[in-house]
């Protein structure tokens, strides 16, 4: 009978009748969210106090920070796309606990190095050899198509302004960003795209992204058509 369940309670009743009022408010996901919250803190609390006599709840640590940390993490590491892969999650989930092993057992990068190449004789020499047989594989029948390749532009600015503003250096600048004219238009967007298409360009049409020289276009423009043939032949896959 806390007065403080009874406001959880009264609130999202507030909240469902804000909601249905059709005045400006959240959006239908945020009144969706924060009601459902609101209801499942109440339900939880009276259950810990009535079921499990405790004498008093925390509901700030009732939470997913901690959950909500870890994904951004996972979705950083796989640059900062937010529709991860399975496989991309647990592949991260590895990755973090190598580095937490390697963080508290105080070993640096070059002993691990050292000690992988003294375990695995040939193994530069290996890799090396599969690396060739790839590139001598590769036929560059691939080519974007329009649609595409407005998108490569797109993202060689993207490429170009992170990395001027990561390594603070005007000679980079000077080889990847177009002077003068530095923002980069949004994104025409073609009537005839499928719809998910069309969403994803509007997600990411913001504009603000610097305009990228002919040499910044070009190794963005090759790069996509290695990855293209790669993906599209299964021995290369292998």
């Amino acid at each position: 009978m806390d007065w403080k369940i009874d406001f959880l309670r009264e609130f999202a009743t507030f909240l469902c009748q804000r909601e249905l009022s059709r005045k400006p408010g959240l959006t239908q996901e945020t009144f969706l969210a924060l009601r459902q919250t609101c209801l499942a803190l109440a339900d939880c609390t009276c259950y810990l106090l009535d079921r499990r006599s405790f004498n008093y709840i925390l509901l700030g640590h009732l939470q997913s920070d901690v959950i909500e940390r870890r994904f951004g993490w996972f979705r950083q590491m796989y640059g900062a796309n937010y529709f991860i892969s399975t496989r991309q999650v647990l592949e991260s989930g590895r990755k973090i606990r190598g580095m937490s092993l390697l963080k508290f057992s105080k070993f640096r990068l070059s002993e691990i190095d050292e000690a992988i190449d003294m375990d695995i004789p040939g193994k530069h020499s290996a890799s090396d050899a599969v690396a060739d047989s790839n590139v001598d594989a590769l036929q560059f029948d691939c080519f974007p198509c329009s649609s595409d390749a407005n998108i490569v532009y797109y993202v060689s600015g993207y490429i170009a302004r992170s990395i001027v503003r990561s390594t603070k250096c005007d000679y980079c600048k000077e080889c990847l960003i177009e002077p003068g004219e530095l923002e980069l238009e949004p994104i025409p967007l073609d009537s005839s795209l499928e719809y998910f298409a069309a969403t994803f360009l509007d997600a990411v049409n913001r504009g603000g992204l610097a305009r990228p020289t002919d040499f910044t276009f070009s190794v963005t423009v090759h790069c996509q058509r290695v990855f293209e043939e790669i993906k599209s032949q299964s021995e290369l896959l292998g």
